[in-house]
């Protein structure tokens, strides 16, 4: 099912790595995406923009460090090399996630659909719109664009916004709950798929990581 994957990570975890990140941090992000590094750097428009990405683990390491600890992860960053630095955000759910002590969770109704989100936006809940909730980002500022692809197709969304859009899942759930029944309609997905995920976010202090899927 296409449309938004929610998971949440330990929001202690990421504060502490995107504020005071470790050598540590990076050597365990460097080692997984050295591993691929020269396939990601194949699919470049542009030659010179791959020189950004140290093929050293020593290199790549201390460069992942100091950007993760930027206020602003993008306004510097062509449209390949954004989505070269989304290849080691996305190296987050997998094993660096674990030994960095994340603790990423992902739920058994794996996705929600769009018509969901729309129909949650119109009722109100305003963060359920693009791009606050499956394109926001995380440190983004608008840059970098380009005319081929949606750009970022993630949100991390930290307990305090979160917690904005729980309160406006709570008011629009009456209307989910009058609407009909049946597997994978837009009253399940928000039953199963939206509210549990955010709810659990709030309750546990974690941040919600919303993955757009088209």
């Amino acid at each position: 099912m296409a449309g938004y994957f929610l998971y949440t990570i330990d929001n202690d975890a990421f504060t502490r790595l995107t504020t005071s990140p470790t050598k540590e941090d990076g050597d365990a992000l460097a080692d997984f995406i050295l591993e691929e590094l020269e396939d990601y750097l194949d699919d470049f428009d542009d030659e010179s923009d791959a020189k950004m990405w140290p093929a050293d683990r020593d290199g790549l390491s201390a460069l992942i460090v100091k950007r993760l600890a930027l206020p602003d992860w993008y306004s510097d960053l062509t449209y390949d090399n954004a989505n070269m630095w989304d290849n080691v955000l996305f190296a987050l759910q997998d094993e660096p996630g674990e030994q960095i002590g994340l603790d990423f969770q992902c739920y058994d109704y794996e996705s929600i659909y769009w018509d969901c989100a729309e129909i949650a936006t119109e009722q109100g809940a305003s963060m359920m719109a693009e791009p606050t909730f499956g394109s926001s980002g995380f440190r983004y500022f608008g840059k970098p664009s380009t005319e081929y692809a949606v750009y970022p197709m993630y949100s991390l969304l930290v307990p305090d916004k979160a917690k904005e859009l729980l309160a406006q899942l709570q008011a629009v759930e009456p209307y989910f709950s009058s609407l009909d029944e049946g597997e994978g309609m837009p009253r399940e997905q928000f039953f199963e798929g939206l509210l549990p995920p955010v709810r659990s976010a709030v309750e546990n202090n974690r941040a919600l990581w919303v993955q757009t899927d088209t």
